[in-house]
């Protein structure tokens, strides 16, 4: 470069495109290093560590990393307690298509936490969790239609999404499903 008194013209542009894919490439492998260093630290209980790698990582996009420190400012753990915070750091995981953080997000929107109260969020929220399989999303999405909240009520959609919840053993979902009859 230029600041190491080089002639930035001399390198051809392929090679500068290269350059910057490695670095690309090296930043994503710190965000997953961090990410595991992290997760690491959380496993101790040394949840200030697990912050500060988490944040590192998820300042550099990792959707992972982004949702853990969601998760540990909505519990306050190694941070202080901040759903609004929470509520940032899921939506730009949610945004990668993060299910976890889809449902996070959901349900601090379902009970206007850190955000303003809207179930109809907390139902696309829900549903984009749901759709990739989550089973905590899928129960979610059941209690809504079965009470309809952020959707019209109706009982054979609930029924559909705790089947799906259940199938992957979520106990909440069995337990609605035995609530209203539907356990065959």
């Amino acid at each position: 470069s230029a600041f190491r008194g080089e002639d930035p013209s001399a390198a051809p542009p392929e090679e500068e495109a290269a350059g910057e894919g490695e670095r690309a490439q090296e930043e994503d492998a710190d965000a997953v290093a961090l990410y595991q260093r992290g997760w690491q630290c959380f496993e101790r209980s040394d949840y200030a560590g697990a912050a500060a790698c988490y944040r590192r990582a998820a300042q550099q996009g990792h959707a992972g990393a982004q949702n853990s420190l969601g998760w540990l400012y909505q519990r306050g753990q190694g941070v202080s307690r901040d759903d609004g915070a929470a509520a940032e750091w899921y939506l730009r995981a949610a945004q990668q298509g993060h299910a976890g953080a889809q449902n996070s997000l959901g349900w601090l929107y379902q009970r206007g936490l850190g955000v303003s109260q809207d179930n109809a969020a907390a139902v696309e929220w829900y549903r984009r969790a749901a759709e990739q399989g989550h089973a905590g999303a899928q129960n979610n999405l059941g209690w809504m239609y079965e009470n309809g909240k952020g959707v019209p009520q109706d009982l054979e959609i609930a029924i559909k999404w705790y089947r799906q919840a259940a199938g992957k053993g979520n106990e909440k979902a069995k337990a609605a499903l035995k609530r209203l009859g539907r356990t065959e």
